[in-house]
C-alpha cells in the first residue's frame, strides 16, 4: 500500500514524502527503518494542546 501511494505521489510530481513517528513508538520506528526510510534530523516539530 505504501509503495502504491508513493507511486501516485511521484506521478503528481511530488518527489519527497515525510512520515512522523513518535520516538517511543519502537515498532513503528523499526518498521519504517526496515522498509528503507531514513530518520531525519535538523528540524523540530512543536505541538500545543489548546483544550
Amino acid at each position: 500500500m505504501v509503495d502504491q501511494c508513493l507511486s501516485k505521489l511521484k506521478e503528481e510530481g511530488i518527489d519527497k514524502c515525510h512520515i512522523f513517528v513518535l520516538d517511543d513508538n519502537e515498532a513503528g520506528n523499526r518498521f519504517w527503518s526496515r522498509t528503507g526510510w531514513q530518520k531525519r534530523s535538523g528540524f523540530s516539530v512543536y505541538s500545543k494542546d489548546i483544550r
